[in-house]
């Protein structure tokens, strides 16, 4: 009689699969939910930072010009909840031409952010800069101080339930051009000091921008009308 070995086999019962596939049912939703949420911030802060810009455009735009006319200097309007448009000199001949120099931003149908305020606003709500880069708002003739910041929040939202986990909120700085200029210079000089000690290697040393720029908005907060009308007085 031949004895035979019988060997036994490992295996995975079918509970144990089933508790493995709900688990990882599990791991992919919470995957899916949090992407999903990280998306939705990203494109929350796209919003935002696509509005700084068109600010920081404008500004730099009517300093740059010097308009002496409410109606020639830069601006940024904002239409409606979901959309705004600026209006800077794009071709470079020294005026402004609404017609052909206005870029309309709209974000209606990319995301469920919308502009908030309290009370509701009446649009349009413009933030015009002159040639000192201060800003104003309301219709020529009867100006206004501009309203700032713009809150851009996740719908649904209002400005008593916005933020820092739902919202971003864009002020507009009266002396941020000057604080970005003295930070620019600033910078330069560690950056001078790398060069004269270190020569042509030192082009892949990095410096920090964000002291200088803190640096510039403190003296700025001091000093920031008269080193621009300085600045302006050289043109």
């Amino acid at each position: 009689m031949n004895n035979q070995t019988v060997r036994s086999q490992g295996g995975y019962s079918l509970i144990e699969l089933m508790v493995v596939l709900a688990i990882l049912a599990i791991l992919v939703t919470f995957a899916v939910l949090a992407l999903n949420g990280s998306t939705r911030i990203i494109e929350r802060q796209t919003i935002a930072k696509e509005f700084k810009v068109a600010l920081e455009r404008s500004r730099f735009d009517s300093v740059k010009r010097r308009p002496s006319t409410c109606a020639d200097m830069s601006r940024v309007e904002i239409t409606s909840a979901t959309s705004f448009q600026y209006i800077t000199d794009l071709n470079q001949n020294g005026t402004l031409e609404p017609a052909s120099e206005t870029r309309i931003i709209g974000f209606e149908n990319r995301s469920e952010v919308e502009i908030v305020d309290d009370p509701a606003p009446t649009y349009p709500i413009i933030i015009r800069f002159d040639q000192r880069g201060n800003t104003s708002s309301g219709p020529c003739g009867t100006e206004t101080p501009a309203n700032t910041p713009t809150v851009f929040c996740e719908m649904p939202c209002t400005a008593a339930t916005a933020d820092g986990t739902n919202s971003n909120g864009v002020y507009v700085s009266p002396t941020g051009t000057v604080a970005f200029m003295i930070g620019l210079f600033a910078a330069l000089v560690p950056a001078a000091f790398l060069v004269s000690r270190h020569g042509t290697s030192a082009r892949k040393m990095g410096v920090p921008l964000v002291p200088f720029l803190a640096l510039g908005s403190v003296v700025a907060l001091f000093f920031g009308d008269a080193i621009l009308d300085a600045y302006l007085r050289l043109f």
